[in-house]
Formats: C-alpha cells, structure tokens, sequence
C-alpha cells in the first residue's frame, strides 16, 4: 500500500524539536577510518557522523570548487548513550563527504551515520562498466554492518537491534537490495532501449558499454539482510528494473523519497507506482526538487565552472525553491520515519 505524502505536510518544527534518540540538543562528531569487505583488494574509506560533546577540531568536509560543503567538529568525544546506526550509500559518481548534510543532520537527532565510499562508482572512480556491477554494494554494506562495533571511535555505542539503511540513486538502490529487493537484466535493457541518451543510459553509452554483458546470475540475486531494520531510500536508480515479485516480498520498513513531482519524475528514479508494490511501505515526494538537488550546496562559481568543463548542471535546481530547503525537508521526512519505526520496534 502506498502513502503518497507531500512534505508541506510534515510540521516544519521537527529538526529543531527534542532530539530523537538523546535527551538534549546533539553536537556532531566526524571521523574517517578504513574498513575490509571480503568482496575487495583494497579497503574502503568509511565517513562517520555520530552524537558528540562540543569538543574537536572544527574543519570542513565536502568542500571544493563546486560545493560549500560543511562544518564538523572531527574527533571529538562521542556523546554517552546507546544509538540506532544508519548506514549511508552515496550516488554513483559521488561521495559520502558530498552528502554529508544529510549525514549530519541525522546525527543532530541522535543517530550515528556510516557512509563507506563505494570504490568503482565514486567521484574519481566511477565507470559503466563498474557501475553494472550491482552486487558490490549491498555486499559492502552487509560487511559493514558485520563489523559496526570495529568502526566506530572508542566510547561510542550502538543499537544492534536498531540499525537501518538509507541511500541515493545508486545507493537508493543498493539499500532496498538489503530489504531483498532484486533487478532484472532483460527489464534494464528494454528500459535503455527506451530512454537511448537519458541519464543513466546515456551514461552507459558514453562508453559503448553493451548491456548484454551484464553478470545476469549476481545482477539479479537476491542480497538481503535480515540484521537491516528499515530503508529509506532517495530516488533510487535502476527503479525500470526493479522486479514486481520482489517488491511484494519486501518485509523490511520502507521510505521512498523522490526529489520532484511524480506527474514528471524521469523513469529511471520514478517510484510512485512501484512503492504500490511493497506492503506498508511510505511514499514521498518533494515538489520543486530533481535528481540533483540532494547533492551539496554549490559554490557561487559552480555552474559557470561545470559548463566550462561540458559537466551535467548538477547546480541548477529546477524551481525558485533554495537547495537547503529542500535539503531540510529531505531530513523531515528521513527522520520523522526513523523515529517512528525504530520507536516501533523498541515498542515491540
């Protein structure tokens, strides 16, 4: 059953209400450490937002020529209590510093965030040919989440029974797999035929990547974690692929965001219909926002430099709506979910 719900409806108080999970206002710690998944040779950079005191060394993640970014105190002092953790998966082609807002405004509400970068579909690093290669995300996070206790600094503890998993595009996608969501080869294909020169098509043809070559067995298997307790996902990618019998068998608690109105999504992010497909699950949308609006805050010289450099105009929002209200009604509805399910499950 779907629950189309538009964030105008969702008190704008809520962020700056009682934290969720801690008794008072939280300040935000950051660290970076480095973890080993068994799937890779080398080991993944691991971003960490978490409940601190007002200590550390004030710096500034994400920032570059095209976004702001934003302001943490790195190492300081985890804040005493017990939180429910989120692990965070970026887009293809980003980075965890990049959407480090979204991060951090979790961790405001008392929720430790880890966000690995995802080698072969980050910034810097990102191909087709890796980006078909599905399977290695969930796989990521599913180690991750195996070795939670390893990753985080010393005095800062968590929930095992309260750990969920949230993610952009790729990372949208990457997160539902855990709630056993799986992919058809065939559909990806029809739907490139389809939609020849448009945003993730286009990206695979830049490279004249034949579809056909896809690993059909690992591109459509199932990964599901049983250890994930819900998903909130941010228009996820590959949504023309997603298999009806798999959305119907999705148990896990599920949020999908779509950055826009459903009447004009793209195809490839458009989850209106399909959240129909997933029992209990909650739909939604952000009017005046688009794909590219969950990205960082941008630079005042940021769209002249990407069209110099022929890049796509990931700053140019498509209403008079600012990037950082919208990025505030992302955290709204991301949080206002959290809370109730996790809420939920310690009710239960």
């Amino acid at each position: 059953m779907k629950t189309l719900l538009s964030i105008a409806l969702l008190s704008s108080t809520l962020l700056a209400s009682t934290p969720l999970f801690a008794s008072a206002e939280n300040q935000v710690g950051y660290t970076v450490t480095q973890a080993h998944v068994d799937h890779r040779p080398l080991p993944l950079n691991v971003h960490i937002w978490y409940p601190s005191q007002s200590d550390g060394k004030e710096i500034i993640v994400g920032a570059n020529p095209i976004f702001v970014g934003h302001k943490i105190k790195a190492g300081s002092t985890p804040l005493k209590g017990i939180y429910p953790v989120m692990i965070l998966s970026h887009g293809s082609g980003g980075n965890a510093a990049n959407i480090g807002w979204y991060a951090s405004s979790l961790a405001e509400q008392g929720i430790i965030v880890i966000a690995p970068n995802h080698s072969g579909t980050m910034s810097g690093d990102s191909t087709p040919k890796n980006t078909i290669l599905t399977w290695q995300r969930p796989n990521d996070i599913s180690d991750l989440i195996g070795n939670i206790k390893g990753l985080l600094p010393k005095g800062l503890n968590y929930d095992p029974a309260k750990i969920g998993v949230t993610g952009f595009s790729l990372g949208g996608y990457s997160v539902m797999a855990l709630g056993g969501l799986q992919l058809s080869k065939q559909s990806y294909i029809d739907y490139c035929k389809r939609n020849a020169g448009l945003m993730d098509c286009a990206w695979m043809e830049s490279t004249n990547l034949d579809l056909n070559t896809i690993q059909q067995d690992k591109y459509e298997a199932n990964y599901v974690d049983p250890r994930v307790k819900l998903i909130v996902a941010i228009d996820p990618g590959f949504a023309a692929a997603f298999t009806q019998k798999s959305l119907k068998a999705i148990k896990t608690p599920t949020q999908i965001i779509n950055l826009g109105d459903p009447k004009t999504l793209p195809e490839a992010v458009n989850s209106s219909n399909l959240v129909n497909e997933i029992e209990g699950a909650k739909y939604v949308s952000i009017k005046g926002a688009s794909h590219f609006s969950f990205l960082g805050l941008c630079t005042k010289k940021a769209a002249k430099i990407l069209k110099l450099e022929g890049e796509e105009p990931i700053c140019n929002d498509p209403t008079s709506k600012s990037r950082a209200s919208i990025h505030k009604e992302v955290s709204i509805a991301a949080i206002e979910y959290i809370k109730r399910q996790f809420s939920n499950s310690t009710a239960n």
